[in-house]
């Protein structure tokens, strides 16, 4: 039996100043995943994006809540 999967991608670019760091995050629904795996992103492909510090990845954490593909919540966390 095959079943199909529903795929999203989220990606983290690197965005700023030495200084202010950031990443940028895409988040793309099942929709523009497959445009975009697909080739065929257009004017009509909808993305979530929106800017989160960067982590220091020896000590940080970060938690983000979405629902139907909109940003509600981001927690960080870090462990001075």
């Amino acid at each position: 039996m095959s079943r199909n999967k529903k795929l999203t991608s989220i990606q983290f670019i690197p965005v700023g100043t030495k200084e202010e760091q950031k990443f940028l995050v895409l988040y793309a629904d099942e929709a523009a995943t497959a445009q975009y795996l697909a080739g065929t992103i257009n004017d009509d492909t909808r993305f979530t994006a929106f800017c989160i510090p960067t982590a220091n990845m020896s000590t940080d954490s970060m938690t983000i809540l979405m629902e139907d593909g909109v940003v509600r919540k981001v927690i960080s966390s870090s462990e001075n």
